[in-house]
Order: structure tokens, then C-alpha cells, then sequence
């Protein structure tokens, strides 16, 4: 089950990525079967926290990233990460 964002910025990121492992399970799919993400963050200062512990999250080779400082967010979150999982093309 996807739960809401709790506050400050590393409870709201950890909460983000099981969000998205989660979500990522239930299709069949894995964190670090992700090409890209694209992380948004209401204070640009919070990259280092927000990186170190997006790290966490994989194995081996991370997904290609690029990171936005936004004017906001919906509910107020800090954070919001954007993520493609591959393509599958049935033969």
C-alpha cells in the first residue's frame, strides 16, 4: 500500500522510493530495473541528503538522474521523484 509523505526531508524521501518500490512490485518491476528518474525538490540545499539516501535504493549501476528545484509541490511535499522503468517489447 502507498502511504502519504511524512515530513522533513528524509522521512519524505525514504517514503517517496518505497512509494515507488512498491508500486514497482505490484507491476512486476524493480527499483533497479529504472533507466531514468528525475528527482523534484522544493530546496535545491537538500541534494546531498535527498543522494545519499537515494543510494541506498540500488545496486550496481544507477539509473540515469537529473534533479530540478520547483517552486512547489503538491501536499506541500519537499519532494517527488519521476521515474521510467524499461520498455518491454514482446518479440
Amino acid at each position: 500500500m502507498v502511504k502519504k509523505l511524512a515530513g522533513g526531508i528524509e522521512n519524505e524521501t525514504k517514503q517517496t522510493l518505497e512509494n515507488l518500490r512498491a508500486i514497482l512490485e505490484i507491476s512486476g518491476s524493480a527499483l533497479n530495473e529504472i533507466v531514468k528518474a528525475t528527482i523534484f525538490l522544493t530546496d535545491k540545499n537538500d541534494f546531498e541528503i535527498v543522494n545519499s539516501i537515494y543510494s541506498k535504493y540500488f545496486s550496481g549501476d544507477f539509473p540515469a538522474r537529473a534533479a530540478i528545484g520547483v517552486n512547489g509541490l503538491a501536499k506541500n511535499a519537499r519532494i517527488e521523484i519521476q521515474q521510467f522503468p524499461p520498455i518491454m517489447i514482446d518479440d
